[in-house]
Order: structure tokens, then sequence, then C-alpha cells
């Protein structure tokens, strides 16, 4: 299922103005009397272990997503496989609406505390959670506070849980179920949906995005990234140290993440009232604009810009806001990239974003194997096919031939063509035979020697050294029946 992208400010930060989210991408933190804003004191962020969910949507008995490394700290890469429609969507969106906020109760006299944020919906959105004909869901995130993901989290645990009820599949009521500390900061998310594309959202409306229902969202505007990196080349050339340090952050984040780029200086942001003018990149073919790239090319520059103007927005009096700490919870991070590229795209991003936590659903074995230290929860339809179960820490996939992962982790029979499956089957139908015929044995010889002559190697180089040691072996062959 579809969801929109949202960013979620901590409890009580900046910005808290306009003027402030201008400041954060173009010039020093102020207030909305123009005043100087005093530095912000670091404060602890709070990152995700675990996702617990109960009978809802395609999940019935109780399942457990773990988000731990070895260590059994905040994972900074989690990636969810499965096939389509196993829940994978479902378990970012429960991951969303179980971040803490602030809790008011109605009565005076009882302790605010907090909640998680689906507890703030509207009963037909939260009934969308309901598992066919269930009358009970629940879901428990647990969290930790942490400076950032190279710090050792605390021993403080913030937990959030919620158990929805429902008569005839029409909503009950909700009942929170555990919700501590009572107070803590809210944690800093931003989702992307598997629909994300190029906007025209302006850098200052960021402070006015409001967490938004998940479910009815069909379309995902990232912001307007030519607007973004103009506004700061314009605020540079002013002499702007802070905006024009931003802007540099920016552009090598995407030199190092685009294919295409050699270095941050092959990105050009020139007038966009100039003809020619606009974000344009030197490339191989040329000097290219923005929309003259690649579909692929342009969601990856828009949505890895917008999460870059996110964390400046958020944390205004950074020095550097892209280290600055984040969870992003983003449906199929393959999306549009291309195989070379996905080996390379996961390192990056944590090279770029050092402290953002990543969530992501994905459909690639690549994915799976670009870094040593990546989580992997696989999700399977039962044999019944009625509901379906999470497993945490698959057999260690490193060092896995693709088409081991996509047999181990991803469900398929075989990694094999089709032709190549049925000659294989052939052979094992012949040898059941007892005994086998003179005309068996032939077709059995020619069956070898077809699958003998498929490509094993991996690499070209490879490859072309077995061709010449085939070769060789058959002109062996042929010199010695000359010489019988």
């Amino acid at each position: 299922m579809p969801f929109r992208l949202q960013a979620i400010r901590l409890l009580g930060g900046e910005p808290t103005s306009d003027t402030a989210v201008f400041a954060g991408l173009g010039g020093a933190p102020v207030d909305q009397r123009g005043m100087r804003m005093p530095p912000r004191r670091r404060q602890k962020s709070i990152y995700f272990l675990g996702l617990t969910i109960e009978n809802a949507r395609c999940f019935t008995e109780t399942q457990e997503l773990r988000l731990v490394d070895s260590n059994r700290c905040p994972a900074r890469w989690t990636l969810i496989v499965g096939d389509n429609g196993v829940g994978k969507s479902t378990l970012l969106q429960c991951l969303a609406w179980m971040r803490p906020i602030p809790y008011y109760p109605p009565a005076k006299d009882e302790q605010r505390g907090i909640q998680p944020w689906l507890h703030d919906q509207d009963p037909p959105d939260m009934a969308r959670l309901f598992r066919d004909g269930a009358s009970r869901t629940a879901l428990r995130a647990e969290m930790v506070e942490a400076l950032d993901l190279a710090s050792r989290p605390s021993s403080t645990r913030v937990r959030t849980g919620i158990e929805l009820y429902a008569t005839d599949n029409e909503f009950a009521g909700a009942q929170l179920t555990v919700n501590k500390p009572a107070a803590t900061v809210e944690p800093f998310v931003i989702t992307y949906a598997a629909n994300r594309h190029m906007g025209h959202q302006n850098a200052e409306e960021l402070s006015n995005s409001q967490p938004v229902d998940l479910l009815q969202t069909d379309s995902t505007e990232l912001i307007d990234a030519a607007s973004v990196l103009s506004r700061l080349d314009h605020s540079a050339l002013k002499g702007n140290v802070q905006s024009e340090g931003r802007l540099n952050s920016m552009k090598r984040a995407l030199a190092d993440i685009l294919p295409f780029i050699e270095a941050a200086g092959d990105i050009d942001v020139l007038d966009p009232e100039d003809a020619g003018g606009g974000l344009r990149f030197r490339t191989r073919n040329g000097n290219v604009p923005l929309d003259g790239l690649s579909l692929g090319h342009r969601t990856v520059i828009a949505w890895i810009v917008d999460l870059a103007s996110r964390l400046v927005t958020r944390y205004p009096e950074s020095a550097k806001p892209l280290d600055e700490p984040a969870v992003v919870l983003m449906d199929e991070i393959d999306l549009h990239v291309h195989p070379r590229w996905q080996r390379t795209l996961m390192r990056q991003l944590s090279q770029h974003f050092p402290n953002v936590q990543f969530v992501a659903t994905t459909h690639s074995p690549l994915m799976i194997t670009s870094m040593s230290d990546v989580n992997v929860a696989v999700l399977r339809q039962t044999e019944t096919g009625d509901h379906v179960v999470i497993q945490n820490d698959p057999e260690v996939v490193e060092g896995w031939r693709f088409d081991q992962i996509l047999v181990g982790l991803f469900g398929l029979e075989t990694a094999r063509s089709e032709r190549v499956e049925a000659l294989m089957k052939e052979r094992e139908e012949l040898l059941a035979e007892e005994p086998v015929s003179a005309q068996n044995r032939q077709r059995l010889q020619a069956i070898a020697d077809e699958l003998s002559s498929l490509p094993m190697a991996e690499r070209p180089a490879d490859r072309d050294a077995m061709r010449v040691i085939r070769q060789a072996a058959a002109s062996i062959r042929t010199r010695r029946r000359n010489r019988t």
C-alpha cells in the first residue's frame, strides 16, 4: 500500500517559524523577530530497535521485526524482503505510526506521557489495520535514545503500545498498553513511498509538513531539488558561508552517489532565469539539464536533496546537518536503480548521512550483499497461505552467489532458465529407467554435452579462459581419435 512522505520534528525543537526555516537553508538561524537564535544544545535522538505486530492485515499470530545489529544496537541498515503483498509496506507504515508523540490526558489529575502517533488518528484510519474478521489488533514498538549511531545507546528504552478493538469488522475502540518513559524526545522520521517523484514543493514549505494519512496517499511529491540548490547557491554568492557549506555538502553527496558524475564541480547551479540555466550536470555525454536525465537519476536526485533539505530544516544551527540523526523508512529503495549502482548505493548513503537509520524494502539480491553489516528480515507466506511470518536473521548470506540468494531468501524454486531446468529434469527421468536403453544413453550424452557447454564462470575473463580450455580439450580428443 503506498504511503506519503512525512517529516516529523522533535518535541519543542526548531524551526518554530518560516523565518527560521528560511534561515535553515540560507543563513544563520533567527527567530520571528529576526534575532539570532542561541546555539542548540545537542540532544539525544531516538532509534528503533524493533516492532511487534499482531492481527494486522496479513499478519495473524504475534510477529516481531528486529531492527538491531549483531551487538543488539540499532542497525544502521535493515532490508525487508519478500514477495509482493506480504506486508513489507505495512511494516514501514506501522513503524511510522508507533513513533512516540506527547500524550495529554483528558483528566487534569492524570500524568502526561507519550503515545504512539497512531492513537492520534481518526478511528476509520485505525480500523484499516484490522485483519479481516479480527476483533483485536496490537502493535508495540521499542526504541532507544542515543546521540548518534556511532555512540553507545543509553540503557533507557522507549516503548509504545496500542490495542485496537473491532466488533463485526467495525472499529470499537483503542487502548494504550505501554507508553514510557513519561517524557522523551520525539524521533525525526522521514518516510518515502515507492511512488515518490520530483515535485515542486519549496524548501520553505517544509515547516508546514504535518503527519498525513499514509493509507490514502497515491502520490509522493518530493521537494524541488533545483529550487533548493539554487537558493543555497544564491545565498552563497552573497557571502553566506553557512549556505556555501551546505550547498557543497549536498553536491558532494550527489557526486558520490550518482554514477555518471565524477566530482562535485561537475554540478552547475545556474540562474534559472537565464537561457540554459538551472541545475546542470557535466557528464560524458555533455552538459545535461536536470530534466534531460533519466527518470531513475531524477528520482534519486530528488529524494537525496529532499532528505538533505529536511535535515537542514530540522537542524538549522548544525554546522553539519547531514551528519545529524534521523530515521528513514523507504519503500523499494532499489526503484529505478541499475544493478551496478545498487552495489554501492547503501555504502554511499551511509557515508553522507552517517547517523541516519535506514529501514527499507527491496526486491534486489544485490542490495543484500552490498554491505557486510546489513540486517535482513524475510517475510514469507505460510504453506496454508493465510498469513505471513517474519524471519529475522536469516542464514548468513555474505559470500552467497546471487542464485543462492534468489532461491534461499526470495523463494524462487530455481535460478536456472526454463530450458536448462527442462534438460536437467529430462536427464533425471532417463537415469531413473533400469536398464537404460541404448537410445536413452545417446540422449543422456547429448544432454551432458549441452549442459557442459553452459557458461559456469562469473567474470568475462573466466568465461573466455573456459572457452579456450574446452577448445583445447576438443582438439586433443580429435587428435586421439585420428591416431586410432
